[in-house]
């Protein structure tokens, strides 16, 4: 008798839930899909170059072997199709993945970042934009580096030598909306995968689908102008590629999407 009294307690959870979710699904979901967040301007004006950035550098990095390589793959073809050259595109796996693949230009060790990092301080102009793409784990505070870890502080100083006209930083890991809300200010856009206290899942395909977006102009130009912006690309992989159909919200990842003075909107990276 406790037992089917248990039972059908369950079982009248369940339709609670349930319904909870039809009216979810009904009134909230779309707006809570993803986030495009202006970070508050400074009082006193800035001056920035209008001038549109020519293709640049990047930085693009698999945290640890348990991570599939396909979006770091996609990310690299889709920026080398858009005019960034192979030397300047710096590839990072984890040794286990090192010797099966034919992009990557390092092992991913910390030391060996930060010296990529000051390389390209000393290449790179105003002129040129700067990406960097990491796909991994993180606790919000640290970007784990196949063992080691880049604190935020610590990414936040190497970011710094960068003088790219433009900055682009897309963060595909567990709460990774503390990245971007980190670093979405003044020539930085930033972008993540989840949002600073959720989780992020392996099998979203948010990162494959922003850079195929960015390399083909066709899926995501909403305004029909003959190219895609970042910001179109952006949502295009946020509706299409975040678990945006899952049964419960607790499994929706929503992607951040954070700027200040570089309009997402305006940003193509061709």
């Amino acid at each position: 008798m406790k037992l089917k009294t248990i039972f059908y307690g369950f079982l009248d959870l369940l339709a609670v839930t349930s319904l909870a979710y039809v009216i979810h699904s009904k009134t909230d979901w779309d707006k809570n899909r993803y986030n495009i967040i202006e970070t508050v301007k400074p009082t006193i004006a800035t001056t920035v170059k209008k001038e549109r950035p020519k293709s640049g550098y990047a930085i693009l990095i698999t945290g640890s072997g348990d991570i599939p390589q396909d979006s770091i793959t996609t990310a690299y073809d889709a920026l080398h199709s858009l005019g960034y050259t192979k030397e300047k595109i710096v590839v990072f796996v984890p040794k286990s993945k090192k010797e099966k693949s034919n992009i990557a230009d390092f092992v991913t060790e910390k030391s060996v970042i930060e010296q990529e990092f000051k390389e390209i301080a000393n290449k790179i102009t105003n002129d040129e934009d700067f990406v960097f793409v990491y796909n991994g784990h993180s606790d919000g505070e640290e970007l784990q580096i196949d063992g080691q870890n880049i604190t935020a502080d610590g990414l936040e100083k190497l970011l710094s030598v960068i003088k790219a006209g433009r900055k682009i930083l897309v963060f595909d890991t567990c709460h990774s909306g503390a990245f971007s809300e980190k670093y979405g200010k003044d020539n930085i856009i930033a972008i993540s995968t989840s949002k600073k206290n959720k989780s992020s899942s392996k099998s979203s395909k948010f990162l494959e689908l922003l850079f195929s977006a960015l390399k083909d102009n066709t899926i995501a130009d909403k305004n029909n102008d003959g190219k895609t912006s970042l910001e179109e690309a952006f949502v295009y992989a946020a509706e299409n590629g975040s678990m945006q159909k899952g049964f419960f919200s607790l499994f929706r990842q929503v992607p951040n999407l954070q700027y200040q003075k570089i309009n997402p909107n305006e940003v193509y990276l061709k």
